[in-house]
This record gives C-alpha cells, structure tokens and sequence, in this order.
C-alpha cells in the first residue's frame, strides 16, 4: 500500500515546476485534459510523490492540513524556502523552535500550508 498527497491548485504546470525545483524532484508522469489542464501528475522527491492536478473551478473543501518535509540539513530549508517564498503567507518565520535548529511554516502562492524542517 501506498498513501499519496493529491494537490489541487490553480495553475498545476506552474506548480509541478516550482515544487520539482525546490525539492530536487523528478516528474514520473503527467496527464492533461481534452482541455489541456493537468488532470494528474506525480512528482517524486527524497522517496515520496506528490500528486498535482489543476482545481476545478467550484473548489471541494475538506479537511485543512499541511505538507511537513523533514530535511537533513539546514541548507536544503533554506534553498526550498526560497524558492517557494514568493508571494506566499508566512506562519512562523524561518529560524529555530523547540523541535528544530531551522524551520519555516507557510502557505504558498498555491494556497498549500508548508513545514519544512531539519531534525
């Protein structure tokens, strides 16, 4: 069994762009709509995948929840962060907490809430 995140945003291409730069990330696959939208896509980072399609127009709401990436040095936090930080809604700035020496919380310009950590 395999459990995978499924995003749904506003400009998936874009999206699937910025995410596999900030994250090292390959594309494993991409499939478009009669339309030309995404109707899915997997990226593939440090083992895990991400599913990203582009949202329908009336968006389905649910359930809030954040996308928490574990990283193993302080550089590669900062190296996502900024790439990711444009236009996006900082929760808890970038800097030390109880359980990190480097963490960032955010919401990006996709309206996708981040944790991105070093343990």
């Amino acid at each position: 069994m395999e459990f995978m995140i499924q995003l749904y945003v506003s400009n998936a291409e874009e999206a699937i762009a910025l995410y596999k730069e900030a994250f090292d990330a390959e594309l494993k696959c991409i499939d478009y709509t009669p339309e030309r939208t995404v109707l899915h896509s997997e990226i593939e980072a440090y083992g895990q995948k991400i599913a990203i399609a582009t949202a329908e127009d009336t968006p389905v709401t649910g359930t809030v929840f954040q996308i928490d990436v574990k990283m193993k040095k302080e550089e590669d936090v900062r190296r996502a962060y900024e790439i990711l930080k444009e236009d996006s809604v900082v929760n808890v700035p970038l800097g030390p907490c109880f359980f990190s020496p480097c963490m960032v919380d955010f919401v990006d310009k996709f309206k996708v809430r981040w944790c991105l950590f070093v343990i």
